[in-house]
Formats: C-alpha cells, sequence, structure tokens
C-alpha cells in the first residue's frame, strides 16, 4: 500500500487554472515526448497481527512472514502512467528516484523494469537503505505506520563524498550554492532527456532528443528543493509540471510554486494550503482562486465523490523582480491569473459498483490527466486550450482511471492498464452523465476570490484567513499549520474573501513562527454574528424562490364538501379570467376573430369546471390549478376569489403549484396520454414525473427483494412500464403551449423522472429475511430498472422510508443505507427522492442528508412536509409547522450550501446556458382535516417564507456562526430577525 498520503474514493475536483506561459507549452505538446515522473519509492513492508500491540508489549505475528509491496506517491503515478501509457508506440514513461543500496535494490528494479519504465535517470545511493513504510495491521484491519525516509529524503545530494565530509569546514553559502548548481544541472539534463548521472544504467540507443520530457510529474514527499530544481527546469523548457500536494504539511516553497502550473490538493490539502472551506464546490473554486492570487498557476482539487472541476485561465499580472505581490505574505517573484472558464466533469461509475480500496485513486487520477497532456490534450486546440474540447477528454481519462482504481484493494495493484480505461470510456463514456458541462458559477466564484486576494493588502489577507480558521505566520511567509488560532467573529463569506495563502519563502520560514491572537482577535465565549454589507442582488432573491412545487394529488380528494360549497364563486372568478383573457385577444384583433377568442376561452372555463366535478385523477389535477399562494393566509375569502390569468387563464403556476407526479398504476391505468394532457393544460401545470406505487398482490412479500425470482421481474416490468409514462410525459409537456411561466420551466428539462417507493420491501420480524439476498436482488432489480430507463431517458430515484405498516422494517431505512445501494447499482441515471418526514423517522437531520445527496450529485427529488411522530409513522403535516428550525436550516442549504447540479447530469436546468436548479419540491402531505387547496397554499407560502428568511439570516451574518460551530449565535439570530 501507498503510505503517508490521504486519498480520495472514487470522484474528484479539478481546479485547473491555466499556466500562464501557454504558449510556450501549447508549442511543446507538439514534441510528444515522454511523461517525467520524479519521486519517491518506498518498500512497504506489512505485518499482519491478530491485535495491535500495547506499549512494551511483544506480539507473534499471524503470518511467518511479512507482506512486501512497492509503494510511495512517486512509483505510484510512475507505474501508472506506464500502465496507461503502453501500447500507445510512446516513448515509456521515465522515472527518477533514489534507491538505497540494500537488499531490496535488485527486486524493486525488476519490479520497475516489470512496468515498463526508464529508470535511466535514477541513482542507487551507497550506503543508504531505500525509503520504507512499515505497517502494523490487526484482524480488523485497524493500522499502525511508520515511515522512513531513506534515499527519498537523504540521497540527493550531488556533492562529492570527500565534499560532502568537508563541508562543514567551508561556508554554508558556498556550499549552498554549489549544491544547488549540481542539483539544477542534474535537473536540466534530465528533462534535457539524458540521464543527468555518469554513473546510471543507460537505456539503449534511445537518444536522448526522443526522451526530452512533455510534462513533468512531481509529488512532495522527496525534499521540496529537489522539485523546485526540476521545476525550474521544466519551466526553463517550456514544459508544464503538475504537483501533487500530498506527502508534506508545510506551505509550499515559493521557489516551487514559481514554476507549477498544476498544484494538486486534496480536499483537506487545500483546507491547510488556505484555511479557508471547502464544503461546497463553490468554496473549493473560491479557496482555488486564492491559491492563484497568491502565484499558484494552476489548481487541481481531488474532493472523493464530489466529481470534477476545471478552471482554466490567462495572466493577469506578473510581479516585479523582488517585488512581492498583494496578497502574497510579502512572497517575491509571484503572479496572478484570471479564470476564463469553468468545466464540471462528473465521476464515472465504479466497476462493479462497491469501492473497495481508495488508497491509489488519487494517483491513477493525476496519472492519467498527465498521460492525457503528453498525447495533445488539453492545450493541442490551437487557442490556448480555453475553448477546445481535449480538456474534456483529458478529464473523462482521468475520471476512468480512478473509477477503476478504487474498485480493487491495494495501490499498485488496484492501477487501470489502458485497455481497461478505454473500455470503462466505451460502456459509459458516451452517457449523459459522463459528459462535461460548463460551470459559470464556480468560474464566478474563483474570480472573486482571485480579484480580492490580488487586491488585497498583507493586513486583509490575514483578517479573511483569521474569518477561516488560521492565522499569519512570522517571517517570510503566512501559512496555516496545527496549533494556529482563529477568529470565527471576523468569518467572511466564502469566494469572496482576502486571504494570505500559505506559501513560504524558503523551507526554513515554513517551519517556524507562531500565532499570538490580539484581544480583538480572540475567540469569543460566544460569537456575536457580523452583519454583512447589503447585498442588493441576494435581497431581490428573497422573493424569487426557484423551487418549482408540488403536492400529493392523492391529498385532492379529501374536504369534497369544501370544493363543492365552492362551485359558485369558482365560476364567476373562472368566468372573469377568462373574460380577461378574451379582452386581451380582442383588442389584438378584429370582429369575427375576437368572437372566436372569446367563445373558445368560454369553452374553455366550462371544460375547467366539468373536470373540477370529476373525483378522480383529472379532476384532482384540476384541483391543483387552484392552489395560490398570495401573502399571508388565504382564508375563506381568499379561496373564493382565485386568481386567473396564470398563461392566460390556466390556474395553476404564479406561486402556486407548478408539476403533477402520477402514481403508476394507481393514478394513469385506464387513461390516454391525451386525456392527461389535457388535464395538466386545463390546469396550467406541468407534469414533474411518475411515482411508482407497487400494488399488495402479487407484491406483499416484496417487489425488488421479493424472494421468488418471478415476482421480482414482474415488479421491474411494471416499474418499466412506469418509466415509460415518465418518458411520454416529459416529451409532450410543453406541448399545450398554455402554461405559466414557472410551469413552463418546469417542463422544459428532459429527462423523465421515475420515483420508486416500494412499501413492502422490508420485513416486520428478527429472523424472517435474509439480509444479504434481499440487498443482492435490490441491487440487480435497480440495475435492470435503470438500464431501461435509461433507454428512455429516464432518471429514476428511490425514495426511503424507514417504516410503514406494510413492512415495519425497510431494508432501507435511512439515507446513507440508499446512497449506498445507489453506489453499488453503479448507474448514473439512479438517485434518491429524499422526503423530509421519512428523514425525521429515521432519526435524520434534514439539511445534513440532502447536502450529502447533492454532494454526490444524486439528489433527484423532494418531498417537503413535516410531523409530530407520535403515530410510529409520518404524519404528513404543512411543512415547518412543528420541526420549523429544521425546515428553515433545510431551505437555507437549498439556498446557498449545495453544488451547482445537485442531480449531476440529471439536474433540471438550462444546459446549453449553464443555468441549473434545485429538484422538483413536492408537498407528500395528508390534509385529512383541513381543505386540500388551503393546505397547500400554506405549504407554497411556508416555504417561500423560509426561502426569503434564510436570506436575512445569511445578510445578518449566519455564516460566521456557522463557521463558529455556535449553536446559541444561531439561535439569537432567528430570535431577533422576523
Amino acid at each position: 500500500m501507498a503510505l503517508s498520503h490521504s486519498m480520495p474514493r472514487f470522484g474528484f475536483l479539478l481546479i485547473g487554472l491555466m499556466t500562464c506561459t501557454v504558449v510556450a507549452i501549447e508549442n511543446n505538446y507538439k514534441a510528444r515526448g515522454p511523461l517525467l515522473v520524479v519521486g519517491s519509492i518506498n518498500v512497504d513492508t506489512t505485518v499482519h497481527l491478530d491485535e495491535l500491540p500495547r506499549r512494551s508489549e511483544t506480539k507473534i505475528a499471524q503470518r511467518p512472514s511479512p507482506t512486501l509491496a512497492v509503494g510511495g506517491k512517486g512509483a505510484n503515478q510512475a507505474v501508472a502512467a506506464a500502465l496507461l501509457s503502453a501500447g500507445t508506440g510512446r516513448a515509456a514513461a521515465r522515472f527518477v528516484c533514489r534507491l538505497g543500496d540494500d537488499a531490496y535494490l535488485g527486486w524493486l528494479q525488476g519490479e520497475l523494469a516489470r512496468a515498463g519504465l526508464d529508470t535511466s535517470a535514477s541513482v542507487v545511493v551507497p550506503g543508504m537503505s531505500t525509503g520504507a513504510g512499515i505497517v502494523w495491521l490487526d484482524a480488523e484491519g485497524a493500522a499502525t505506520s511508520v515511515v522512513l525516509g531513506g534515499a527519498n529524503t537523504q540521497g540527493w545530494s550531488l556533492l562529492p563524498p570527500d565534499d560532502a565530509s568537508s563541508a562543514g569546514e567551508k561556508a554554508e553559502e558556498e556550499t549552498a550554492a554549489r549544491e544547488a548548481a549540481l542539483l539544477a544541472e542534474h535537473a536540466a539534463a534530465v528533462v534535457a532527456g539524458g540521464s543527468g548521472n555518469a554513473s546510471a544504467s543507460s537505456t539503449g540507443d534511445t537518444s536522448a532528443a526522443a526522451l526530452r520530457a512533455s510534462v513533468l510529474l512531481l509529488q512532495r514527499e522527496v525534499p521540496e528543493h529537489v522539485n523546485a530544481a526540476f521545476a525550474a527546469a521544466a519551466a526553463a523548457a517550456g514544459i508544464p509540471v503538475l504537483l501533487d500536494a500530498g506527502g508534506e504539511n508545510k506551505p509550499v516553497f515559493a521557489a516551487l510554486l514559481s514554476h507549477v502550473d498544476f498544484l494538486a490538493p486534496n480536499e483537506q490539502e487545500l483546507q491547510r494550503l488556505t484555511g479557508l472551506p471547502t464544503a461546497t464546490e463553490e468554496q473549493v473554486a473560491a479557496a482555488a482562486g486564492a491559491l492563484m492570487a497568491a502565484g499558484a498557476r494552476g489548481v487541481l482539487v481531488t474532493l472523493e465523490g464530489r466529481g470534477s472541476l476545471l478552471l482554466l485561465g490567462d495572466v493577469e499580472a506578473e510581479a516585479e523582480a523582488g517585488k512581492a505581490a498583494k496578497g502574497t505574505g510579502g512572497i517575491s517573484g509571484g503572479r496572478r491569473c484570471r479564470p476564463v472558464r469553468a468545466i464540471r466533469q462528473p465521476a464515472l461509475p465504479v466497476p462493479g459498483g462497491v469501492v473497495l480500496d481508495a488508497t491509489a485513486a488519487g494517483d491513477a487520477f493525476r496519472a492519467a490527466l498527465a498521460v492525457a497532456l503528453v498525447e495533445g490534450q488539453g492545450l493541442e486546440d490551437g487557442q490556448g486550450g480555453k475553448e477546445g474540447t481535449g480538456w474534456e477528454q483529458a478529464l473523462r481519462f482521468a475520471a476512468a482511471a480512478g473509477a477503476i482504481a478504487v474498485s480493487r484493494m491495494g495501490a499498485m495493484p488496484s492501477l487501470p492498464t489502458r485497455a481497461e480505461v478505454e473500455q470503462l470510456l466505451v460502456e459509459h463514456g458516451a452517457s449523459p452523465a459522463a459528459q462535461a458541462w460548463d460551470a459559470p458559477e464556480l468560474l464566478a466564484a474563483a474570480a472573486r476570490a482571485a480579484a480580492a486576494g490580488s487586491s488585497g493588502t498583507e493586513a486583509a489577507g490575514a483578517s479573511a484567513a483569521a474569518a477561516a480558521g488560521s492565522c499569519s505566520l512570522g517571517g517570510g511567509g503566512v501559512g496555516v499549520q496545527e496549533g494556529t488560532c482563529s477568529n470565527p467573529a471576523s468569518a467572511a463569506e466564502a469566494g469572496t474573501a482576502t486571504t494570505t495563502i500559505p506559501v513560504a519563502a524558503t523551507p526554513e520560514s515554513a517551519a517556524i513562527g507562531s500565532c499570538a491572537a490580539s484581544s480583538s482577535a480572540a475567540t469569543p465565549q460566544h460569537h456575536q454574528p457580523q452583519l454583512y454589507q447589503h447585498d442588493g442582488a441576494d435581497e431581490a432573491a428573497d422573493g424569487a424562490c426557484p423551487l418549482l412545487f408540488g403536492a400529493r394529488l392523492n391529498s385532492m380528494k379529501s374536504r369534497r364538501d369544501k370544493l363543492l360549497a365552492n362551485y359558485a364563486n369558482y365560476l364567476p372568478a373562472a368566468r372573469s379570467s377568462e373574460d380577461g383573457a378574451a379582452a386581451g385577444s380582442q383588442s389584438a384583433a378584429s370582429g369575427d376573430a375576437g368572437q372566436d377568442g372569446s367563445a373558445a376561452a368560454a369553452a374553455r372555463r366550462e371544460r375547467l369546471l366539468e373536470q373540477l366535478k370529476d373525483n378522480g385523477p383529472l379532476g384532482w389535477v384540476a384541483r391543483q390549478g387552484l392552489v395560490r399562494a398570495a401573502d399571508g393566509w388565504s382564508g375563506g375569502q381568499q379561496q373564493q376569489q382565485p386568481a386567473g390569468g396564470a398563461g392566460g387563464g390556466a390556474w395553476g403556476g404564479a406561486g402556486g403549484l407548478d408539476v403533477v407526479y402520477f402514481n403508476y398504476p394507481e393514478h394513469l391505468k385506464g387513461l390516454t396520454l391525451q386525456q392527461v394532457q389535457e388535464a395538466l393544460s386545463l390546469a396550467g401545470l406541468a407534469a414533474g414525473g411518475v411515482a411508482m406505487r407497487f400494488p399488495a398482490d402479487p407484491f406483499r412479500a416484496g417487489a425488488f427483494t421479493n424472494p421468488d425470482p418471478a415476482v421480482r421481474a414482474a415488479a421491474v416490468a411494471l416499474a418499466v412500464e412506469g418509466c415509460g409514462w415518465a418518458a411520454q410525459l416529459a416529451a409532450t409537456a410543453v406541448a399545450a403551449g398554455n402554461l405559466s411561466a414557472s410551469a413552463a420551466a418546469a417542463a422544459t428539462p428532459a429527462p423523465g423522472h421515475l420515483v420508486v417507493w416500494s412499501a413492502y420491501d422490508g420485513y416486520d420480524y428478527h429472523l424472517q429475511a435474509d439480509y444479504g439476498a434481499a440487498w443482492s436482488a435490490a441491487v440487480e432489480a435497480y440495475r435492470q430498472l435503470a438500464d431501461a430507463c435509461a433507454a428512455m431517458h429516464v432518471a429514476v430515484s428511490i425514495e426511503p422510508k424507514p417504516t410503514d405498516p406494510s413492512s415495519r422494517f425497510s431494508f432501507l431505512p435511512n439515507t446513507a443505507s440508499a446512497l449506498s445501494l445507489v453506489s453499488a447499482v453503479g448507474r448514473p441515471n439512479l438517485g434518491l427522492t429524499l422526503d423530509t418526514g421519512h428523514l425525521l423517522m429515521a432519526g435524520e437531520c434534514l439539511a445534513q442528508s440532502v447536502a450529502e445527496v447533492a454532494a454526490a450529485g444524486r439528489l433527484f427529488g423532494l418531498h417537503l412536509n413535516d410531523g409530530h411522530g407520535r403515530l410510529g409513522a409520518e404524519d404528513g403535516l404543512v411543512f415547518g409547522s412543528v420541526h420549523g428550525a429544521a425546515a428553515l436550516e433545510l431551505m437555507y442549504y437549498l439556498r446557498y450550501k449545495l453544488p451547482p447540479r445537485p442531480a449531476g447530469a440529471f439536474s433540471r436546468g438550462d444546459g446549453a446556458a449553464g443555468v441549473f436548479g434545485l429538484p422538483h419540491a413536492i408537498f407528500d402531505t395528508f390534509p385529512l382535516n383541513e381543505d386540500p387547496v388551503l393546505e397547500a397554499e400554506a405549504n407554497v407560502r411556508a416555504a417561500r417564507g423560509m426561502w426569503a428568511r434564510a436570506g436575512r439570516l445569511r445578510r445578518a451574518g449566519l455564516e460566521g456562526c456557522l463557521a463558529a460551530h455556535d449553536g446559541l449565535c444561531g439561535m439569537r439570530l432567528m430570535a431577533e430577525l422576523p
């Protein structure tokens, strides 16, 4: 296994802020030399124990011999690159490392040779051991590790032995200068294609020119000055440099950063480097933009299952020699770039659907991206790399390599071959869920942070860093290290703060310094939120909640007496609305044309009223069209005067309901598509999707988990029929032409949507069910359903529920279990619909569960409701009526904290314009005693009111409360704000 670095799982977030020397790099791609990897190599020794030893205890190992493996980030990435380059006809990847002259030397050289690597520039250091990782692994998988640097850290000196031995007698400056000159000469020779070492073995008759590097890949498990020397040589030759930030917790050496084109931290490393939050994609983009302002030419971040993001940029300014750039903590030689394009790439499905070991996933991803760069993807398009499709290809290639790596155990054993990556791309690369898209909202976040960091002063930067939980180091650098102080009272909005970036002027300045908090910067016992400056755009958004609402169609069965009693009032209201529409038509036309319009409006009104009399699904659709959401509680008087005019006379939308979800087969059996379309058109609503409802016969013992394979097959077949309806409704949703603006927006996006809740997939007693068999059956059934629905361009979402009278225990009792099933199924069009009542039943936090699913790109739908939980089941009460704080927090997260595409490639919105929205919000309530129209209005008003209140909380400083983890602070704001 690889040691001393934390790895992501299977998704990756990539922020690449394009190199400022883009023309030189673009020209270099024509050379097509090999990838050059400079880094560490370890002998990983694993000792298997029944349990880890306690202090002073001697243990007998479970196995007579340890397990040996080649490790180290450098070796992992070099081998990954060799496997991914094999069969392409290009020169073998070159690996430069330091090996010890020990018993493992022959074995290590043989392993590297078998991988197909050119190690001609690697050096065997006499009298020194190879780097080593020693792991104690107990029977439960817990491990304790020790890393020995060996030749990785001590073997890079090029001074002659006699010179080195007498170095203490010479001036320290002279020795350092001579050492640096020798290393620079060695690095330049290696980058140019030579061995850089007279004693190194030859690779044959291959010319040095043919071995000139195309891309340099570095990691931080070797000394920083070594990386700096190779990066400087590559930059001088116009060769792009990618630096993996893993392996070292200190700030990046400024001399190294000034030559790096892509700095590649994972999420934790990005937090340490910047001191900024990274919970959302916008925050990650802002942190990357801050690094760019401090001198990083590009930033590549891996964030487990949150996908990939690439930002491309242009040079903005270059600091004068010896003059520090603003916001860089006094570091000289810094340059700034500005982002100009953002590309979002989703993660690819994991083969087999199960993540087994993510140890080498990041190494595989970065190596694959470097290989793609060597092959000309990215900057080859002739336009500086900003407009072409090469980066999308490179990202998909890297995502495929990472997805394969997490599906297998071990580090090097998990690295994929070229053929495996290409096969995964054949299977999933053309899927809509695998396609990249531009992300202007992330570009904006990075640009704001870069601009703020570029224009800010050092003091302003320190203040923003303190707001993120860090503070300045003494000396020539700024950094975030363990034990630093924090000042949450001065927290600022992520993505807009000016920050001082952790860049060390020298290795020494990175290691020293302390934080001394002044009285004004000390963390208060109770956080006092800081009022933000007026934000007109955010304030305007209070009244523009973008959620598209629907309501449980069966709720419209209730209180028919309320509906029938008001027919006399509905008639004049409908007539007034239609007459107004007709008058508008008459003013635009003349004579018979106007009369025809008036007659059509009258006929439409009569059809609406006739439809309301039907106590069936189509009549319930018409009743949902009555729902309005004016300010204040409706009361009987407002219900007597329903406002028309939505979409030229339709009753729905315009602040009320927007979409309808039909149960299948319950609502749609026996109806034609034309009948459903007409009912929706008359009500001014759009079809949101289809919800599966499996009948008790024959599914009482389970639908997708039924022990009878024939019944499971019947359940899948029935659900596929539901997909067919969802596809037809999605394809024809906008055909009516008279929808309200909000309903038309709801109707625009494909694909269709099928929500699956199976009340019978569970059990009542212990010792009743085979959980493993049920899980396997569910995985296979959902896989079959997802594949069939994908062919119809329909997204499928599972609605988990912990308990129901039909099955006291569900096989999917909570969000984590359901998300795990989605991962096991491994289909991009399978996600979750989260029901707030079900989340409360499961004891979950509404906002946390929604945020986790959205971060995975699987939030396909929302059901909003509330309840007391006194019945042992869901109550289906008005949203926020019982758990008001939880509901408000959910709306805050929906407005500010979710990624821009919470459903991944299936997010609702305008893909061409790069504008994406939240999933449909359906009020899944049970108004048994209330007028369901008024109850739906109350739900809409509650949700819209909480959306607006979330904005007021944000502007009053709630982000500071969250940054400080201060619950009393948040409660105080809620009490003080209307």
